[in-house]
């Protein structure tokens, strides 16, 4: 037993340089990747920024008293049938190929503004439709992150309906 004991401090000495070297190794793979985790939250956020175009609540209801930019709300068809930002075209990111996306794609110029929202901070639906407008040649492009959320919370204009049918109108 005395034997035992003895070795315990050499068994948790290789331990902490197997954790050690682990860590580096990770740590270093991390830094040579090249979209590589970020264990600062700002250099995260600044990534973020430098891929895509945000915008705050406030610009958002200006440019939509404006009527100068298209709403397009990036979630699932059930939740926008249950209420979305009045106007809002829905171009659920699961289902690109919407026939209803059909007259946006169509008739809307490409250096239109156009925001794209979803709900939720953590919500990552808003920059796959971003993106996916981006490679269709949409050079206006802003994301309103929590855009549901925060369109209700401030008391703004939307359509919550239960009929099933959309409204596609842009802004009436």
């Amino acid at each position: 037993m005395l034997s035992l004991i003895k070795k315990i401090p050499k068994v948790l000495t290789d331990l902490l340089i197997i954790f050690l070297l682990t860590a580096i190794a990770g740590f270093s793979a991390n830094r040579l990747r090249d979209n590589s985790l970020s264990l600062d939250e700002n250099t995260s956020k600044t990534k973020l920024e430098q891929k895509y175009s945000f915008i705050d609540i406030e610009q958002a209801k200006s440019e939509f008293n404006s009527e100068k930019a298209v709403f397009l709300d990036s979630r699932y068809m059930e939740s926008f049938e249950k209420g979305h930002i009045k106007g809002a075209f829905n171009l659920p990111a699961d289902n690109l190929d919407l026939k209803g996306f059909e007259f946006v794609i169509e008739y809307l110029d490409k250096e239109t503004s156009v925001i794209v929202y979803c709900d939720g901070e953590e919500c990552d639906l808003s920059p796959i439709v971003f993106d996916y407008l981006k490679k269709l040649g949409y050079s206006n492009v802003k994301i309103l992150v929590n855009g549901w959320e925060l369109w209700k919370q401030n008391g703004f204009p939307v359509n919550e309906t239960n009929s099933g049918r959309p409204d596609l109108s842009i802004h009436e």
